[in-house]
């Protein structure tokens, strides 16, 4: 094989591992996270509160009631920055049904960060913190050690599933039913006394 073919080869295996798996600043991005060295993580999402780009205060508990998708992210993971516009999509269709995206942007600037909402037009809520609250929030949901990791989160708070490292848009929206708040039933027309004719 030719030297400048091998070369590139060896590029397009090495892109395909990076997007297939979950970022870590500590090793490289191609390897995949180890399934033993990944903690569990608890049945209810555990409440906090960080600001978003605009300074508002968010909590997780502001959304109780409504499905969940809780993202750790940031600009420098290519599987992040590939997912992302999966979840733009998904908010726009589904926000009205009940679907909160909160996207928590892990060891990365406030510049960078509002470069790329800006850039992509990221709708849903991008939250930052310091590092000790980052980390806190982290451990708290049984440890962050590869991005991205999601978590799938019910209206009544319980986590119904994590994923880590990149996912197509399919198989996100096939998981949305499990989170997303039931439809309110239509209410039975009553029979109003006062508009009811005498007899």
């Amino acid at each position: 094989m030719k030297p400048m073919a091998f070369f590139w080869l060896t590029g397009i295996l090495l892109l395909a591992l990076l997007l297939g798996s979950g970022c870590r600043r500590s090793q490289t991005a191609a390897e995949a996270p180890p399934a033993q060295a990944i903690p569990t993580y608890p049945d209810v999402a555990p409440d906090f509160q960080l600001t978003d780009l605009s300074g508002n205060l968010v909590r997780l508990s502001d959304y109780r009631g409504q499905g969940v998708i809780l993202d750790f992210w940031a600009t420098w993971c290519p599987p992040c920055v590939q997912e992302i516009p999966h979840f733009i999509e998904l908010y726009e269709a589904y926000h009205e049904k009940g679907l909160t995206i909160l996207g928590i942007v892990v060891n990365d600037s406030r510049e960078n960060v509002e470069q790329f909402v800006q850039e992509k037009g990221v709708p849903y809520p991008v939250l930052l913190g310091s590092s000790e609250e980052i980390r806190e929030i982290a451990e708290a949901y049984g440890g962050v050690q590869y991005l991205p990791t999601t978590f799938l989160i019910r209206p009544d708070g319980t986590i119904y599933q994590r994923l880590i490292g990149y996912h197509d848009k399919a198989t996100l929206e096939s998981l949305l039913p499990e989170i997303l708040p039931a439809p309110e039933e239509p209410t039975a027309a009553v029979e109003s006394p006062l508009l009811t004719e005498e007899r």
